[in-house]
């Protein structure tokens, strides 16, 4: 739909509106449409989880109340703080700093606080830790479908619309060959992957993401076990780092020593790559199908290796990724055993 407003409206300030103007057909003194208004009690009653409400309505509405995207009043009772998110994450400790500043000028209220996300997002670690409601594009899609046959307004349908599109492009990696992904289906199979720790085999932590640098940038995923080994008094991590370059996913070998804050330094450097008589690090890596990539890359980080093997689709990235981990597993083990 070329002209549905929310391919001009993408801000999440058009996103907090969009919540803001739904919400307020939950108002008793609000415009007559039964759709607008039962899909908003709807969106409110999965916001308030466990509370028993027999009837709802919206008693006030505010935006940017003290920094918080959206703030809802509900039957005088309750307050729903959602921080809204399309691509960016929180920051600064928001949203702790939120709840408190509801707490501290409204105690006698009953808060209840939610994370809207419409985007991509690899750690929701902070989101949880303080007991936000993560409501998640597809969740969002769910709620909004169920009323689209008895809603006709055009403002819900394009929003409804635009949120399908966009979920409709994202899952296209399960489709469509990886020399053709796009963003969408990039972040879409990091996100699955993210997500889905039996594909990982459940001992590696997973974050993604975009890496900027002078070549141009790409968007890239970690894949760590906390494996790390002391080489010249410096303690490196070892891990794995999927890159999406040059239309084609490759799967890295990498040593970092980020974590001491040091880079590694010339002699690290060539023990690391076997140019010295007791390096043995490239050798190992290349008994586990490892190939020598074309730049080592310098700082606090090297590459290694990278897996021989390159996937064509969704369905053979998945087995080469855990072929993959298999083997670093592997040379990892045989790495320790040499030391």
């Amino acid at each position: 739909m070329k002209n549905n407003l929310f391919n001009y409206a993408t801000k999440e300030l058009s996103q907090d509106a969009f919540i803001c103007w739904l919400m307020s057909y939950a108002m008793k003194d609000a415009k007559k449409d039964e759709g607008l208004c039962q899909c908003a009690k709807d969106f409110i009653k999965q916001f308030l989880e466990d509370e028993d409400v027999e009837e709802i309505w919206v008693t006030n509405i505010q935006r940017q109340y003290k920094s918080i995207d959206v703030l809802i009043t509900i039957n005088d009772k309750y307050l729903i703080l959602i921080e809204d998110k399309t691509y960016t994450e929180e920051h600064d400790d928001q949203l702790s700093r939120y709840k408190k500043v509801l707490k501290d000028d409204f105690p006698e209220k009953i808060i209840r606080c939610v994370f809207w996300k419409t985007g991509f997002q690899s750690d929701y670690s902070n989101i949880n830790e303080n007991n936000y409601l993560l409501f998640e594009r597809e969740s969002i899609l769910k709620t909004l479908e169920k009323y689209t046959s008895e809603i006709n307004n055009q403002i819900f349908l394009d929003y409804y619309e635009f949120i399908k599109k966009l979920n409709n492009e994202i899952m296209q990696f399960k489709v469509l060959p990886i020399s053709v992904w796009k963003w969408q289906q990039i972040n879409g199979f990091y996100d699955y992957l993210n997500k889905s720790p039996e594909v990982l085999g459940g001992s590696f932590a997973s974050q993604y993401g975009y890496i900027a640098n002078p070549s141009g940038g790409f968007y890239g995923m970690w894949l760590s076990n906390d494996t790390y080994k002391q080489l010249n008094g410096i303690q490196l991590e070892l891990y794995l780092q999927l890159e999406f370059t040059n239309n084609q996913l490759n799967i890295c070998y990498k040593a970092s020593a980020g974590k001491t804050n040091r880079k590694i330094n010339r002699d690290l450097r060539y023990e690391l790559l076997g140019i010295t008589e007791n390096g043995q690090w490239i050798n190992i890596a290349q008994n586990h199908h490892f190939e020598k990539p074309s730049r080592y890359g310098c700082g606090k980080t090297v590459t290694l290796g990278v897996f021989e093997e390159k996937p064509e689709n969704y369905e053979e990235a998945i087995k080469i990724i855990k072929k993959a981990l298999c083997e670093f597993t592997k040379m990892t083990q045989e790495l320790n055993s040499c030391s």
